[in-house]
């Protein structure tokens, strides 16, 4: 995957609370675990100051949870590459 599609992909792990209450497999790009949001609770939506909420993972406490209905596959391989580029961009 590209630079642009890394950076065009992190947009959907931030007001995502919406997207994120219909049924679908998730994954969070820092623990790199994979989920169904079913597993997620209500304390891991967590609202911003425009209204909408941003979904938090609930094992890793972190901002980085992205749904199969971004359109990006939600793959232990994807995941560490976003990881890779979003955590440990320059420290390699």
């Amino acid at each position: 995957m590209d630079t642009h599609q890394l950076e065009n992909a992190h947009q959907y792990c931030f007001h995502n609370g919406n997207m994120l209450k219909e049924e679908q497999i998730c994954g969070c790009f820092y623990c790199q675990k994979i989920f169904l949001t079913s597993e997620l609770q209500p304390e891991d939506f967590r609202p911003e100051q425009d209204g909408n909420d941003t979904v938090w993972c609930p094992y890793c406490g972190i901002d980085s949870v992205i749904g199969e209905k971004s359109g990006y596959p939600i793959t232990a391989e994807w995941l560490a590459e976003m990881h890779r580029y979003w955590f440990s961009h320059g420290q390699e």
